[in-house]
């Protein structure tokens, strides 16, 4: 499994804006290019991060290939972002994740 993770900077009143463009971009990257979701976190700076998972680096190196899967949504959330940061990659090696408590 792979994992991403971005960070960005959103420019101030556009948190709702950037959401809903980060939801439509994330749900076309799902449903056509292979990605296993993703979930978008504020930080107490304001700050947000998202962390995306995928079944392999290969397909998330080529999910804008040609184009991004919603072009209209990674336009809005690139004109809404204050500044971004270089993609984290990851390589998960152990994963103890779990999408149900333990009772």
């Amino acid at each position: 499994m792979f994992v991403v993770i971005y960070r960005w900077k959103l420019k101030q009143g556009q948190e709702s804006n950037f959401k809903e463009a980060w939801r439509q971009a994330t749900q076309a990257i799902y449903t056509s290019r292979g990605s296993l979701g993703s979930q978008l976190m504020q930080a107490a700076d304001g700050t947000y991060y998202a962390v995306a998972r995928w079944p392999n680096r290969e397909l998330w190196a080529n999910r804008s290939v040609p184009v991004p899967a919603d072009p209209e949504a990674s336009r809005i959330m690139g004109e809404l972002t204050e500044s971004s940061f270089p993609p984290v990659e990851l390589e998960v090696t152990d994963d103890m994740l779990a999408l149900e408590p333990f009772i």
